[in-house]
């Protein structure tokens, strides 16, 4: 089972593991934007939810959607918070960001959400 149950999603945030998620897409021209966020706790003990929006430039052998160029002219304005508690951290992901309790993966597994939903010929 690639996504977590929120049993597993806690656990792995209160144990300082990353967790993300593949988000709705869209299209700016002829680039199609793919939407990712990540959850990482920080040194502080805080959780900090980042939205990545970056072009897919994807092909069967390039698949590393960590590496696709961002297209926001400046990344730094793309959203980005910090919560005390984990709780508010996903309120924000869900409220904010559109994201879905039942779609979270660990980290690394975006990847393999991202073919999925946009090439699953590969």
């Amino acid at each position: 089972m690639r996504h977590l149950s929120h049993f597993d999603l806690l656990a792995n945030l209160r144990n300082g593991r990353s967790v993300e998620q593949l988000l709705s897409g869209r299209r700016e021209g002829d680039v199609e934007v793919i939407r990712f966020l990540g959850i990482d706790r920080d040194r502080d003990g805080c959780w900090t939810v980042r939205l990545y929006e970056v072009a897919d430039v994807g092909t069967p052998d390039h698949l590393d959607l960590y590496s696709f160029p961002d297209v926001s002219e400046d990344p730094e304005d793309l959203p980005s918070a910090t919560f005390s508690s984990i709780e508010a951290a996903l309120e924000y992901a869900c409220s904010a960001l559109g994201a879905d309790l039942q779609r979270f993966v660990n980290q690394g597994v975006a990847e393999s959400e991202y073919i999925d939903a946009y090439h699953p010929q590969w």
